[in-house]
């Protein structure tokens, strides 16, 4: 019962590890790229 007990909870953590990640590039993905910078002069070679 114990090691199924561990396992489940590790099971659950990489679960939400995995949603977690998810969520985070769906919500970076709309706005990441599409801001257009000027560029700096003083790093050009």
């Amino acid at each position: 019962m114990l090691r199924s007990v561990s396992a489940m909870f590790l099971f659950i953590t990489l679960v939400a590890l995995a949603v977690a990640g998810i969520v985070g590039t769906l919500r970076a993905l709309p706005t990441d790229g599409y801001r257009q910078l000027p560029t700096d002069p003083t790093r050009l070679p």
